[in-house]
C-alpha cells in the first residue's frame, strides 16, 4: 500500500519512516518469507477483531484489502461514499450522466471529454461523435449554454427589470444535435418529496421550452428520481415536447428508444 501510495504522492508516509522501515525489514526477513501467505477469509478477520483494540484496526484494514483484492470495489465504494448524505444527490447526478454516456457508446457513438465536470468550466462537457453524421454536444449543468453573446435566455430577459435580477439557469444534463435542432433535457431529483418533484417538472419543462427559442425545434425531457419515488413511468405531452418521470432503472431503455430514432434520422441526412 505504501509503495502504491508513493506513486501518486511522493511525500506520503514521511512522518512514519521509522515504522515503515521496520515493516520493510520484517517483510524481508527469512522467517516471514518462509511463511506461505493465506488470503484471509471473513472468519479469520472476525477472529482477529476479538484479540483486542490493536487487532481490530488490523482486521478493519484486512477487510478493506480483501474486498479490493477480491474485485468487490463497487461494495467498497458504496461503504466509503454512501454514508455521506451531503454528496448523495451529486452521486445520483453523476450516475445519471454515466447512464447517458453508456447508452451513447452502446449505440456506436464515440464520447470525447472536452472539460472537467466542474462548476467554473465552460462549454459542453462532451462531444458525441456519430459515424456518418454531425457531432452532438452533451452539456453537464447546462446554464453556460446561454453565455454566448448571440443568445439571451428568456428568463433573464423577463427578470431584467427586477431589483434582484435573474441569472441563467440550465438543465442538469442537456444533449443537443445542433444540425437537426433536436435535444434531450434531463433533470435529476434525488428525492421522494412531491413538492420537490413538482419543481422538477416545472424546471424540465422550462428548460425544454427555453431551448426551443434558440437551440432546438424538437425534443423531450426526463425527470429522474429514485425508484422508490418513481416505480412506474409517466409521460405528459406538451407543446414543447414530451416529459417523462422515471427512475434510473427505466432511463437506459427510454434513452435507447429516443436516440435510435434521432441518430438514424441524422445519418439519413448525411450529417
Amino acid at each position: 500500500m505504501y509503495r502504491d501510495a508513493k506513486k501518486s504522492r511522493a511525500n506520503v508516509g514521511d512522518e512514519l519512516t521509522p515504522q515503515l522501515s521496520t515493516l520493510k525489514n520484517l517483510a524481508n526477513s527469512a522467517e516471514i518469507k518462509a511463511v506461505e501467505s493465506v488470503f484471509p477469509d471473513l472468519l479469520i478477520i472476525d477472529s482477529m477483531r476479538r484479540l483486542g483494540s490493536t487487532w481490530r484496526v488490523v482486521a478493519d484494514l484486512a477487510e478493506k484489502l480483501r474486498k479490493e483484492d477480491s474485485g468487490d470495489l463497487w461494495r467498497l465504494a458504496i461503504e466509503q461514499l454512501a454514508p455521506d448524505d451531503s454528496i448523495a444527490w451529486r452521486l445520483f447526478h453523476l450516475g445519471i450522466l454515466g447512464t447517458v454516456l453508456g447508452v451513447l457508446e452502446e449505440l456506436g457513438c464515440r464520447v470525447v471529454s472536452r472539460r472537467p465536470l466542474a462548476g467554473r468550466s465552460h462549454g459542453p462537457a462532451y462531444r458525441v461523435e456519430i459515424p456518418g453524421a454531425t457531432a452532438w454536444d452533451l452539456w453537464f449543468e447546462a446554464g453556460d449554454i446561454w453565455n454566448s453573446p448571440d443568445t439571451k435566455e428568456p428568463y433573464v430577459l423577463a427578470t431584467s427589470g427586477l431589483v434582484r435580477r435573474g441569472r441563467t439557469k440550465g438543465a442538469d444534463i442537456f444533449l443537443v444535435d445542433h444540425k437537426s435542432r433536436y435535444g434531450i433535457v434531463i433533470e435529476c431529483k434525488y428525492t421522494a418529496e412531491g413538492d420537490y418533484l413538482r419543481r422538477g417538472y416545472e424546471q424540465a419543462l422550462t428548460y425544454l421550452l427555453e431551448a426551443r427559442t434558440e437551440f432546438i425545434d424538437s425534443g423531450e425531457a426526463f425527470v429522474v428520481a429514485p425508484i422508490e419515488a418513481a416505480p412506474k413511468l409517466g409521460t405528459g405531452r406538451t407543446l414543447a415536447g414530451s416529459l417523462t418521470f422515471c427512475a434510473p432503472e427505466h432511463l437506459r431503455g427510454l434513452l435507447i428508444a429516443a436516440l435510435r430514432s434521432a441518430l438514424a434520422s441524422g445519418k439519413a441526412r448525411g450529417g
